[in-house]
């Protein structure tokens, strides 16, 4: 199994989008993102822990909808 850092994802996702004349917009973005409308209290849930957990380590947590 490879990992990855989200950045690298991001950057690679963002390269292969440029080739095929894709730009990603902050309006296409916003479009895109999952907007939570069916997400289960457990998922909320967790949710709400990484960001609890990324507020008590000082690192700023990804946008999340819930």
């Amino acid at each position: 199994m490879r990992t990855t850092s989200l950045s690298d994802f991001l950057a690679r996702r963002d390269a292969r989008a440029k080739q095929q004349g894709l730009v990603f917009t902050a309006e296409m973005r916003e479009a895109l993102q999952n907007k939570g409308a069916r997400r289960t209290a457990e998922k909320r849930a967790a949710l709400r822990r990484i960001e609890e957990r990324c507020a008590e380590a000082g690192v700023k947590p990804l946008k999340a909808q819930y």
